[in-house]
């Protein structure tokens, strides 16, 4: 996963226990993640972060 991150000019997140990124994961209001997605948002000059 990371040498495709790289090939794609991303940046790899691991998230740990949680796995998928989705409704089963229990996630809640989970800060990290509007973090990471304002981070993101900001990173493609769509929005102020």
């Amino acid at each position: 996963m990371q040498n495709r991150a790289h090939e794609w000019n991303s940046e790899l997140v691991n998230i740990g226990e949680h796995g998928h990124i989705n409704a089963s994961s229990n996630l809640n209001e989970w800060d990290e993640g509007y973090s990471l997605l304002r981070n993101f948002v900001r990173d493609l000059g769509l929005g102020e972060s």
